[in-house]
C-alpha cells in the first residue's frame, strides 16, 4: 500500500507525417514495408534480431533512429555494420543516427511497424513517447514488456530468439487491421491516462497523500 508505480509519460496531440512526404523524404517507395526502431544502440537492443530476419521479407526497409553511446555500443554497431555486409543486406538497412524528438513524425510517419526487441530493459521511454504517434508496436516478450503488455495493451510481444515467432509477428502487424486496431485504441487510451501533465498531476497528489498520513 505504501508503493506507487507510475509509468513513464506519453506525449499527446503529436501527428505523423503523411506517409508520402515522410517517404520521399527518406527516399523510399510507397510500395516497400517499413521496419523502425528507435533509441540507443547497445548490444541488450536486439538490431541484429531484425537483421537476421530481414532476407526473408521482401522489399523491406528497417530504419535504425539511433546512435550509440558507449564503447560497448560502438562494438556492437560495428558487428552490426559486418552483418548487413555478409548478408549484402546493405540496400536495405538505414542507420539514421540519432533522431531529435522533432523529427521522430517523419522517421514514423515513414513506418508501417516499430519494434523493440530488447534483450533486456527496465523501463523504455522510447517505447511510452512513440505510444503517442498510433503505430503498431512488436516487442520481445521479456518480463517488463509482459507486464506493460498486461496492464496497458497497446503492443504485441514476441520471442526474438524464436526466427519463426518474430517474422510472423511482423508480418501480421503489417497486414492484420484486426489485430492493429485494438493496439491503437489502447495506446490512445495510454496516452490520455499518462501524459506527462497526468504524470505530475498523479505525483502531486502522491506526495500530497504521503504528507497528510505523516502529520
Amino acid at each position: 500500500d505504501n508503493i506507487s508505480v507510475i509509468p513513464l509519460g506519453a506525449i499527446p496531440g503529436v501527428k505523423k507525417m503523411k506517409k508520402n512526404i515522410a517517404r520521399k523524404s527518406l527516399k523510399i517507395s510507397m510500395d516497400a514495408k517499413v521496419i523502425t526502431q528507435f533509441g540507443f544502440i547497445d548490444n541488450n537492443k536486439g538490431h541484429d534480431k531484425i537483421i537476421d530476419i530481414l532476407d526473408s521479407m521482401d522489399n523491406t526497409f528497417y530504419l535504425i533512429a539511433g546512435s550509440t553511446r558507449s564503447k560497448k555500443g560502438e562494438k556492437y554497431f560495428n558487428l552490426l555494420v559486418d552483418k548487413i555486409k555478409e548478408k549484402e543486406l546493405e540496400s536495405q538497412v538505414k542507420f539514421l543516427g540519432f533522431v531529435a524528438e522533432k523529427d521522430y513524425s517523419k522517421v514514423i510517419g515513414a513506418s508501417d511497424i516499430l519494434v523493440f526487441p530488447y534483450s533486456e530493459i527496465t523501463s523504455s521511454l522510447a517505447l511510452t513517447t512513440v505510444l503517442s504517434y498510433n503505430v503498431p508496436i512488436l516487442t520481445s516478450n521479456i518480463q517488463p514488456f509482459e507486464k506493460f503488455k498486461e496492464k496497458f495493451g497497446g503492443i504485441i510481444t514476441t520471442d526474438v530468439n524464436n526466427h519463426s515467432s518474430l517474422l510472423r509477428s511482423i508480418r501480421v502487424l503489417m497486414d492484420d487491421d484486426i489485430t492493429t486496431k485494438p493496439l491503437i485504441n489502447d495506446q490512445r487510451f495510454f496516452v490520455k491516462r499518462f501524459s506527462w501533465k497526468e504524470i505530475a498531476t498523479q505525483t502531486f497528489n502522491i506526495y500530497k497523500t504521503l504528507h497528510r498520513s505523516a502529520i
